[in-house]
């Protein structure tokens, strides 16, 4: 069997999202720019997204971490994501968990 390393972009796009679709048949040209930024080798190291209500920030969020934590992230790290508040962290986390 072949080993075959995708590109963090690549896995993020084939999460399967809670309604069995894949983020990347779903996802909106804003979404992918977003992704791409953060995925870059250049450019900044932090990134702060702003969308309004139903932008996909949370969901698209877990799934960036999912992704960086399994392929960027060196052995050891630890990956800090904020929410505005103590409910929109807990929709983070379950967000997260049906991702993995």
């Amino acid at each position: 069997m072949q080993n075959v390393a995708l590109e963090p972009i690549d896995l993020l796009a084939a999460l399967v999202l809670e309604d069995g679709r894949r983020w990347g048949d779903i996802a909106a040209d804003f979404q992918w720019d977003d992704a791409e930024a953060i995925f870059s080798d250049d450019g900044p190291l932090w990134h702060f997204l702003t969308r309004s209500r139903g932008g996909s920030k949370t969901t698209d969020l877990a799934g960036v971490s999912l992704v960086w934590l399994a392929t960027d992230a060196p052995p050891g790290s630890r990956g800090y994501v904020f929410a505005g508040s103590r409910d929109q962290a807990a929709i983070l986390l379950d967000a997260a968990i049906r991702h993995a």
